[in-house]
C-alpha cells in the first residue's frame, strides 16, 4: 500500500485519484502506524515552505517519516512535499528538525528575479541525492 501523508496541506485527493487511475492501491493517512506499515510513501504539498514545515512538525510525523526513509522504502515528494524533504529552503528561515526529513538537497532560486516555476528554477543540488522510483 502507498501511504499519502495528510498533514493538512496538500492535494491528497488528487494524488489518490491518480493512483487509482493507474491501478495502484493508496491510502490518505496522518496516522503513524499506517505510514509505518506502508510499502511506499508520497508526501504531497501546496504552498510556502515555512507554514508547510510548521504544519508538518505540528503533526508529530517527522520522526515517522525519517524512520520510513531510513528503512529504504520508496518515497516521493510532490512540490512542497519534496521541498520539505530537504535541509531547508530559500523561501523561509524555518528549518526542519535534525537537519532535514529525507535528503540533503537544497532547492531554490539562484536570484529572486529567477523564481518562476514554484521557486525551483535554477535548482541546484548541494550534495548527492539518489532518487528512488515508486
Amino acid at each position: 500500500m502507498i501511504a499519502i501523508v495528510d498533514y493538512g496541506l496538500g492535494n491528497v485527493g488528487s494524488v489518490l485519484n491518480m493512483l487509482r487511475k493507474v491501478g495502484a492501491r493508496g491510502r490518505i493517512t496522518g496516522a503513524a502506524a499506517e505510514i509505518d506499515a506502508a510499502d511506499r510513501l508520497i508526501l504531497p504539498g501546496i504552498g510556502h515552505f515555512g507554514p508547510g514545515m510548521r504544519k508538518l512538525q505540528a503533526t508529530g510525523l517527522v520522526p515517522v517519516l525519517e524512520a520510513f526513509v531510513a528503512s529504504g522504502r520508496p518515497v516521493l515528494g510532490i512540490c512542497l512535499g519534496m521541498q520539505m524533504m530537504t535541509r531547508g529552503s530559500d523561501e523561509s528561515d524555518v528549518k526542519p528538525p535534525a537537519g532535514g526529513v529525507v535528503v540533503a538537497a537544497m532547492f531554490g532560486c539562484v536570484a529572486k528575479e529567477d523564481c518562476g516555476g514554484g521557486g525551483t528554477s535554477g535548482a541546484r543540488n548541494s550534495s548527492s541525492f539518489e532518487p528512488r522510483s515508486i
